[in-house]
This record gives C-alpha cells, sequence and structure tokens, in this order.
C-alpha cells in the first residue's frame, strides 16, 4: 500500500513515462527532474545542479549532452 501526503504546493508533477525509458541512467532521470522542478524562465547552471544533485560536474556535462 502506497500512503501520499496532501499536496497543496511546493511540488513538480512528472510524466510516469521517465520512468519506463530504459536506455537514459538513473543520474541522468535525476538531474532531468532536478530540472522540470525549476521554473519555466530558470536558465541550467551546472554549479547549481551539482549543489542540489550531489553529482559531479563532468557527469552533469555528459548528462546535458
Amino acid at each position: 500500500m502506497i500512503i501520499r501526503t496532501p499536496r497543496k504546493n511546493n511540488f513538480t508533477i512528472i510524466s510516469n513515462d521517465i520512468f519506463k525509458v530504459k536506455d537514459v541512467s538513473a543520474v541522468a532521470k535525476y538531474v532531468l527532474i532536478y530540472l522540470l522542478s525549476k521554473p519555466d524562465d530558470w536558465n541550467v547552471n551546472v554549479d547549481d545542479v551539482r549543489k542540489h544533485t550531489g553529482v559531479g560536474r563532468d557527469k552533469i556535462y555528459s548528462v546535458l549532452d
């Protein structure tokens, strides 16, 4: 049984399809989910992504490519 808490604010809706893609790494999915949580006008900042995901710089660049 999955117990869900009520969502009132500060959450991100993503498609379940991202979890079905097998040729995308877990790290790439994690970074994508982080990026999707940002506002539409947000510019990607690798240092910010690194700080909030704990993923290394080279891996971030690899994922973004």
